[in-house]
């Protein structure tokens, strides 16, 4: 799955997985943390990537 948004540079791909971690100053950091212990739950993976159109 690959979002729209601006993308995620090299250096920040560990660090978005983070809970807290967020670009917004709205945004509370939980929802990608979330997905990671969901992933982790059921022995799945999870990888962060430059998407086709230049997101994430």
């Amino acid at each position: 799955m690959e979002d729209g948004g601006l993308g995620t540079s090299a250096t920040e791909r560990d660090d978005v997985l983070e809970a807290g971690y967020s670009t917004s100053e709205d945004g509370t950091g939980l929802g990608l943390s979330i997905v990671k212990q969901i992933v982790e739950a059921h022995d799945w993976e999870l990888r962060v990537t430059e998407g086709i159109a230049g997101g994430a």
